[in-house]
């Protein structure tokens, strides 16, 4: 494979613009970004301040389908368990998927580590809000108030797949949904205002664009472990409440772990 040869899309729904300039120079580097006659539903902007790296193509964000701030810091064991899991990943969809291996870039970032997997997850019919609660579920395990329907759907997800763990707060999009998740830390901002024209922000921070108070209709901000969705084919919000109640419905997860897990008891508490 070539190091410098990056295949930005070939989706139907998106188009990715990549630049290593300002971004009021954008418009000057891509004219299309000028033309008036180029709409939308959804823009997902990604800018980097380089901190600790230097601005490279390679590190250019969004890919295909996600954007990333912060870091991984699991990053190391999650593309090694891509890589020892390799046989586990089939579907008919893509009958000749294995000559594709490896699936997760070990030399690229972090942020392009995760959205090649995110990628692998969608190209096998799941859909990115399934795919994104099980890389980045909120924190769980030690949560006693929590539904044991959808307890059992994220134990389940966790024998499929460890968590890609920040801080970080990611953005994405597949063309029809888009969506902000904050990973189960909450170590990155993430808000979002509703304006009367239906305008949806989610950045890092308010104010990125001038708005008068008085055309807010609604602002909140997405917590450690949430997800925020837009569907733009239905016209709804959807919060973390909902996508996860729809999600724990779709299986019966918590016969499936009664029936098939045996779980070691600690030596402690043998009789």
């Amino acid at each position: 494979a070539d190091k410098d040869f990056y295949v930005c899309s070939l989706s139907n729904l998106v188009n990715i613009y990549k630049g290593l300039c300002m971004p009021a120079d954008l418009p000057r580097f891509y004219l299309d970004l000028a033309d008036l006659r180029l709409e939308s539903a959804i823009c997902l902007f990604h800018q980097r301040f380089s901190t600790n790296t230097v601005p490279r193509w390679p590190l250019a964000q969004p890919f295909r389908y996600l954007a990333h701030n912060g870091e991984i810091n699991t990053i190391t064991g999650n593309r090694q368990w891509a890589r020892a899991r390799t046989y586990k990943f089939q579907t008919p969809l893509i009958p000749d998927l294995h000559d594709a291996a490896p699936f997760v870039n070990e030399t690229g970032s972090d942020s392009s580590s995760m959205d090649n997997m995110l990628e692998l997850l969608l190209a096998g019919g799941m859909d990115i809000i399934r795919a994104m609660r099980l890389l980045v579920p909120p924190a769980w395990q030690n949560n006693p108030d929590m539904d044991p329907e959808l307890r059992a759907f994220f134990d389940f997800n966790s024998m499929h797949m460890e968590p890609w763990d920040g801080p970080a707060g990611i953005v994405m999009s597949d063309g029809r949904f888009a969506a902000c998740n904050l990973d189960r830390n909450g170590l990155r901002p993430a808000r979002y205002v509703i304006t009367k024209d239906k305008l949806i922000t989610c950045a890092s921070e308010v104010g990125i664009w001038d708005y008068q108070p008085d055309e807010v209709v609604e602002k909140g901000r997405v917590g450690p472990g949430e997800l925020m969705v837009i569907d733009t084919r239905s016209g709804r919000i959807l919060h973390s409440a909902e996508t996860d109640d729809d999600l724990k419905s779709r299986h019966p997860y918590k016969e499936w772990m009664e029936k098939n897990v045996r779980r070691l008891v600690p030596f402690e508490d043998l009789p």
